[in-house]
């Protein structure tokens, strides 16, 4: 967990100093935020929201990933609140290319903090090779492929390293000047445990800077060899803020 905890650290001082470097480049991203209230015997309030943050120079791509979902309940007769659901998820991933669309190394480190899941952390480094493409004038296709790390942390209980082997797609779609559809897929597969996470989203631009999303996301996390399996679906409707 400490070695997981220094090159998370060693990361982050790197972009720092590439962001000092080239300041014309400037960062661009997204906030994206959404909620959802229930009322009845039990109101309650969902919570969504991510940050998507990236940074380009010639050579090199840095994002930075922050998502989260928290859950509370209200109990109308006593007004006693509970949390249901308190998840994040965390990602900061640096790419290589000699050249743009070309094939490029990536460096990925990344953690899940789930309070309710067997695991509540999870954090991982990831090392690989990946390749963009052009299967219409109007879609990207990148797919990745590389080894890892992952630290599995229960609580209470021990920590848990274990290799990994890291597989990802992801295709971007534009069906109209406006409208965009992504399709992301990732699977993480250890001795111990196997993640896979698929996500499917359309993105209609209102304007220059705000924007409407919806999108399904199933994740799933098989420990192995006990054969349990967390399965989580989720649907959103987010309004989407560029800068």
């Amino acid at each position: 967990m400490k070695t997981g905890i220094a090159l998370l650290a060693a990361c982050l001082v790197s972009q720092s100093a590439l962001a000092d470097a080239s300041p014309e480049a400037g960062w661009n991203g997204d906030v994206e935020i959404g909620m959802h209230l229930t009322s009845g015997n039990d109101s309650g309030q969902l919570w969504l929201g991510e940050i998507d943050l990236y940074h380009q120079t010639l050579g090199r791509s840095d994002r930075i990933q922050l998502d989260g979902r928290y859950q509370q309940k209200r109990d109308r007769e006593d007004n006693h609140r509970s949390v249901s659901s308190a998840r994040y998820k965390f990602s900061l991933k640096s790419e290589f290319a000699d050249a743009p669309q070309d094939d490029y190394r990536f460096v990925l480190v990344r953690n899940r903090y789930n309070r309710f899941a067997y695991y509540q952390n999870m954090p991982s480094l990831v090392v690989g090779i990946g390749r963009y493409f052009k299967p219409t004038e109007a879609s990207e296709l990148a797919l990745e492929i590389g080894p890892g790390v992952r630290w599995n942390r229960r609580s209470p209980g021990p920590t848990e390293r274990e290799a990994l082997l890291h597989v990802a797609e992801e295709l971007e779609w534009k069906l109209t000047e406006q409208t965009s559809l992504v399709q992301e897929a990732t699977i993480e597969a250890g001795r111990q445990v196997g993640v896979s996470h698929l996500e499917l989203s359309i993105r209609n631009s209102l304007s220059k800077t705000l924007a409407l999303k919806v999108g399904v996301t199933n994740t799933r996390e098989n420990k192995i060899p006990n054969t349990q399996s967390e399965i989580e679906t989720e649907t959103r409707v987010t309004v989407v803020y560029s800068f």
